[in-house]
């Protein structure tokens, strides 16, 4: 997963991290959306439920209405006009006249009857709510004693308490409401209408005592009117398939209005199967049953009949003000695909614009992508001309953002590589002519090297002519003093030796003393070589902190200072083996400077025995010009002589064994100078190998060289 996750592009990497960061936020607003979808879903039915009370309280303020209309008609001035009693037609009665005003302004009443307390019909309307006549004048030879509405309101003849206001109005009559039905009157007067009619009546009292009855017939299609209006709600809403029940007190239908199974949304009275048949709580239909017992609420259940499960929202008529209520129940019923569909429709929609969004991520995150690559591009165009040795390229910096400032920095990086790298072309250089210098050097101190053992070996043979000249000069000294005759002759002739060793001598001394002086040189010059190789050194040191600098550079930098972090990996390794190098030589020379200080030591003791020779033979001389003044003395003076000699053949030999020294010293010192000329090549082998590694960059439009 890494590896494909570093091999892929940027603009594929913006474009999924763009993607995965939606996706948490996506995840919680569809863990939200489902969250508040079953929220919705569990409100659904209290919509319903809200339908159900708001239905309810129209049926009962409509009611109350109509109650109210009942006890304003009643009041009338003109019903206590007795001489109008019984007399059809409103041309002649105005009592009739009057009612038919009322059926005319209402709207919603079948008939108004008046009867007196025998049962007698008092007056009647002879108009319907158009204004258009109906033959009610076979009503007035009718009794309505048997009535329930009358029968209920003659058993509460008590006188009614008096109780008028502003108007003289007693407001405080029983009304007697009758059960729904389809009304007999109603039926002989409105042959081709529903008979369905609520009736409902209240005594008429005059001076305290009952004079007769006000009955009145509202239209059933009132209230079903309000079921029809809630369900064009409903239908307007999306719930087509919305029905709508009443149930009464004992839990029978009163109305099942359910416009989409029928197919009409006209009001169908299925007397035969529905109406005052079907009792849905009997049925152990939960949401009638706890309508019928005064409850309001919703629920999710399925019905007895229709066997679909819905959601239901149900309420109960309460009383009214001075109206004690029908003790109704209203039902309105969805089906629960049509219910939630809405619910489902939001959240079908909601997810549908989430992977709109999610979608939309793509094309942003493409776009994005290629303008940060092209924002880079030039960023790595450089940096690929930087890994090629052409650092003259800078970055165009436009913005000052993050990309911006990381081109500012690559500029400064490469700026400073510049500088780094100028530097380092100095360091090479010098290095350079310093191993040129320290070879030249190096081969003078071979050439002086081979010198000084030529010499040596030279006052090696010389002492070892000396040596044999010092043995003659002893056998000659015995000689004489075998033979006094020639005594002169042999002191004439040893003079002659004495001054010639002296010549020997203080020629050995002089070439001893050139021997230590060349010696002495070579030390000073090793301490010079010593001194180059301290230079070469620290510029090995200080070419290898500018190799450090300048890794350090490039790693900062990243991928694009890798290019330039193996140059300066390969300046330090140099730089390193330089540095070893010099300590090798600075090794090679403190030996050069011990030995030669060796043989300076050793030379300047030679220097002191030969002059010690040189005076033994002036004391030689000396006495050999004694010799002439006394022969006697000539024997004593010859031993010394041989004496002496014999001294000047020991220190002869002690010289030529130092002369040996000197010479073995000379050898070795020209052997490690060698070394030195092969540590001084290779160091300009790796100045060389500097330089090359530095003509392939590019600095301010110029080719190192």
């Amino acid at each position: 997963m890494m590896n494909y996750w570093k091999r892929i592009g940027i603009t594929t990497k913006l474009v999924l991290l763009l993607v995965g960061f939606s996706l948490i936020p996506l995840s919680v607003q569809i863990f939200s959306l489902f969250q508040t979808a079953s929220i919705l879903e569990d409100e659904v039915g209290v919509q319903y439920q809200g339908v159900a009370e708001r239905l309810a309280e129209k049926i009962l303020f409509s009611l109350q209405q109509r109650q109210q209309d009942l006890l304003t008609f009643s009041q009338n001035a003109v019903v206590f006009d007795r001489d109008r009693w019984y007399q059809a037609g409103h041309r002649r009665n105005p009592i009739v006249d009057t009612l038919n005003r009322y059926i005319r302004v209402a709207g919603d009443y079948y008939l108004i009857e008046i009867v007196d307390p025998s049962g007698h019909l008092i007056a009647v309307n002879d108009q319907n709510a158009e204004g258009q006549p109906i033959h009610t004048d076979g009503l007035y030879g009718k009794s309505y004693q048997g009535t329930p509405w009358f029968q209920a309101l003659r058993s509460q003849s008590h006188p009614a308490p008096i109780s008028k206001d502003s108007n003289g109005l007693n407001l405080n009559r029983s009304v007697f409401w009758e059960y729904l039905s389809e009304d007999p009157d109603v039926q002989a007067v409105y042959p081709n209408e529903s008979a369905l009619s609520i009736g409902f009546s209240t005594p008429l009292y005059e001076n305290g005592e009952i004079i007769g009855y006000w009955s009145q017939r509202l239209k059933f299609s009132s209230i079903e009117r309000l079921f029809q209006e809630a369900y064009q709600e409903l239908r307007q809403a999306g719930y087509p398939h919305a029905e709508l029940n009443l149930q009464d007190g004992q839990g029978f239908l009163l109305i099942d209005y359910a416009p989409a199974s029928l197919q009409t949304e006209a009001m169908v009275h299925d007397f035969d199967k529905t109406l005052f048949k079907v009792n849905l709580p009997e049925m152990g239909y939960l949401p009638a049953q706890q309508a019928l017992q005064g409850h309001s609420g919703s629920a999710q259940y399925e019905h007895p009949v229709k066997h679909a499960t819905q959601y239901v929202g149900y309420s109960h008529l309460g009383d009214g003000q001075g109206f004690q209520g029908m003790n109704w129940s209203v039902l309105v019923q969805v089906p629960e695909d049509e219910a939630l569909a809405h619910v489902r429709s939001i959240t079908r929609n909601t997810l549908l614009e989430m992977l709109l969004g999610l979608v939309v991520v793509f094309p942003i995150g493409i776009v994005m992508g290629r303008k940060v690559v092209s924002r880079l591009r030039p960023i790595w165009e450089v940096a690929a001309k930087a890994a090629q040795g052409d650092l003259t390229h800078r970055v165009p910096v436009m913005t000052q953002d993050e990309l911006g400032q990381m081109g500012q920095a690559f500029n400064n990086l490469l700026d400073q590589l510049n500088t780094m790298l100028l530097q380092t072309q100095n360091v090479a250089h010098s290095v350079s002519q310093a191993s040129q210098q320290l070879s030249t050097v190096g081969h003078q101190v071979t050439q002086a090297s081979h010198i000084q053992v030529s010499q040596a070996t030279q006052v090696a043979q010389a002492v070892e002519e000396m040596s044999s000249t010092a043995g003659d000069m002893a056998e000659n000294t015995h000689g004489l003093a075998a033979t006094a005759t020639e005594v002169n002759q042999s002191a004439i002739r040893g003079g002659e030796i004495v001054a010639t060793s002296i010549q020997g001598m203080e020629s050995i001394s002089q070439r001893i003393q050139e021997s230590s002086s060349r010696i002495y040189q070579l030390g000073e010059r090793s301490k010079e070589i010593g001194d180059i190789i301290g230079v070469i050194e620290d510029i090995a040191e200080q070419t290898n902190l500018l190799a450090l600098n300048a890794a350090i550079e490039a790693a900062r930098a990243g991928d694009q200072g890798r290019g330039f972090a193996v140059v300066a990996d390969e300046v330090r390794k140099l730089a390193e083996r330089t540095g070893k190098a010099t300590k090798e030589i600075a090794s090679v020379i403190e030996a050069v400077q011990a030995g030669t200080h060796e043989a300076v030591r050793s030379m300047e003791q030679g220097t002191e025995e030969a002059n010690s020779g040189v005076k033994l033979a002036r004391e030689a001389g000396i006495r050999l010009t004694e010799i002439v003044n006394g022969v006697q003395r000539v024997v004593d003076m010859i031993q010394q002589i041989a004496h002496s000699t014999q001294q000047q053949s020991d220190v002869s030999g002690q010289i030529a064994s130092s002369i040996q020294q000197v010479a073995q010293l000379s050898q070795d010192n020209q052997e490690h100078i060698q070394e030195v000329g092969v540590a001084t090549q290779k160091f300009a082998a790796l100045a060389e190998e500097l330089q090359t590694s530095l003509r392939r960059l590019r600095l301010n439009g110029k080719v190192l060289i």
